[in-house]
């Protein structure tokens, strides 16, 4: 199976974690050694990785949550990264693969947990929502600045800099600003972008011939495991209702707005019956309590919802 290259930089930073650890044994170094030899893909990623971490600038590597060792019996020299500083850093250095030549970069993490939503003030003044379950890493210097959304949701409302571009990065996909309010969305390995204002161009990693240029009310999206962009019409006062607390839908079948629902409450709904699977509902629901929530389905749809062994499950209506 071949493997995308953001897929191959996961793996890369779970065999960093996992050998940085105390608890690695010589067995996890043979499976390592053995991930190295599946592809010269597997050693590039790696010693990117090692690279990065090392031309991180000195302010960062010096915070308290981390600390630098070495270990001559690993593959060169490892830093040793311990506490919450290990994402930020994992993020910043690998996830980023232009840093470098450009000067010190000024870095920020931020996420959220599900049902979680926050608004965070990037170091370059643009306003970020973030959705339920989300994670991000912002690097600026004095030239570029680069977001990298590893999952979730996001609205970007962009800090006016002439003198540095924007973009963001996800799923092997760039993003990239001319002056814009925007949203960029990363889930089940899918990637959309809708715009409310400006313009944005996406562009596929290596794929300079695929790039399109969105205007407001236009959406693009990029499908788990496809190259191709495809751009169709978005409703504005549809695309950050989440922002507000609500889920706007219309016609949209129960399927889909339960797969919606999900990403923010920790207990799932679940359809028991496939006959509900050709329901559809037009509305706005209010995000503030699942048990309201529920209510409100049951209220406007032939259902019956109940709460068993951790889950919501969801029945026709007798």
């Amino acid at each position: 199976m071949i493997m995308s290259k953001s897929a191959i930089k996961e793996q890369a930073i779970a065999w960093y974690a996992k050998l940085q650890s105390d608890q690695a044994e010589p067995e996890d170094w043979e499976s390592f050694t053995l991930w190295l030899e599946e592809s010269h893909e597997h050693g590039d990623a790696y010693d990117a990785l090692e690279l990065s971490l090392d031309s991180l600038p000195e302010d960062i590597m010096s915070e308290p949550e981390v600390s630098i060792a070495a270990n001559e019996n690993r593959r060169g020299f490892l830093w040793g990264v311990t506490g919450i500083g290990i994402a930020a850093l994992f993020a910043a250095a690998f996830f980023m693969p232009n840093f470098g030549g450009q000067g010190t970069y000024n870095i920020q993490e931020f996420a959220t947990t599900i049902g979680e939503q926050t608004q965070v003030t990037l170091a370059d003044g643009t306003k970020v929502d973030l959705n339920t379950n989300s994670r991000l890493v912002f690097a600026m210097n004095k030239t570029e600045r680069i977001v990298t959304l590893s999952k979730g949701e996001a609205l970007f409302d962009i800090a006016q800099d002439s003198s540095r571009s924007f973009r963001v990065e996800a799923l092997d996909t760039q993003i990239w600003d001319v002056g814009t309010l925007f949203e960029v969305d990363v889930s089940d390995g899918d990637l959309s972008v809708a715009v409310i204002e400006g313009l944005v161009d996406v562009i596929p990693e290596n794929a300079e011939d695929q790039k399109k240029r969105l205007t407001p009310g236009q959406m693009a999206e990029r499908k788990a495991g496809e190259q191709n962009v495809t751009v169709s019409s978005a409703d504005i006062d549809v695309i950050a209702s989440w922002t507000e607390g609500v889920l706007s839908f219309d016609e949209a079948p129960l399927p889909e707005i339960i797969a919606e629902l999900n990403r923010y409450f920790e207990t799932p709904f679940v359809i028991a019956n496939s006959a509900l699977n050709q329901e559809t509902f037009s509305g706005v629901l209010n995000l503030g309590s699942q048990e309201e929530l529920t209510q409100t389905l049951e209220k406007f749809l032939p259902i019956t919802a109940l709460k068993q062994d951790g889950k919501i499950n969801l029945t026709p209506r007798l």
